[in-house]
C-alpha cells in the first residue's frame, strides 16, 4: 500500500470535482503506477453539507473502508473513511469552511 499524504480539496457546495491522474484532476501527478485511472472517481458535497464519492469507471476500482463500490453510484464519506483509488489511499477529514456557509 502506497503512503498516506495529505491533499486538502476545497469543494463548495452543491459541487463535485474529478479525482484521477488527467488533467484537471485533483490529485498529484505520477499516480499511474499506482492504478489510478485519469478520470478515476469524483468526489462531491450536497447543499446539506453531505459528502460522496462515485467510481465513474475506473480500471482498478475504487473502495470505501475496504469495500469496493460499484461504478455509477453515489456513496456517502464520512469523518476518519479511507477510500483506495487503485493502490493509492486517503483519508477522509472533513473540514468545514465558512467562506461557503449559506
Amino acid at each position: 500500500m502506497d503512503s498516506l499524504f495529505p491533499i486538502e480539496l476545497c469543494i463548495p457546495p452543491g459541487s463535485e470535482v474529478p479525482l484521477g491522474r488527467g488533467v484537471g484532476a485533483q490529485l498529484p501527478d505520477g499516480l499511474a503506477l499506482a492504478g489510478v485511472s485519469r478520470k478515476h472517481a469524483s468526489v462531491g458535497i450536497e447543499h446539506d453539507r453531505s459528502v460522496w464519492i462515485r467510481d465513474d469507471g475506473s480500471r482498478c476500482g475504487t473502495l470505501v473502508n475496504d469495500v469496493r463500490i460499484d461504478v455509477g453510484d453515489r456513496i456517502p464519506l464520512r469523518e476518519h473513511d479511507t477510500v483506495q483509488l487503485g493502490r493509492f489511499q486517503l483519508a477522509v477529514n472533513l473540514i468545514s469552511d465558512s467562506r461557503h456557509e449559506v
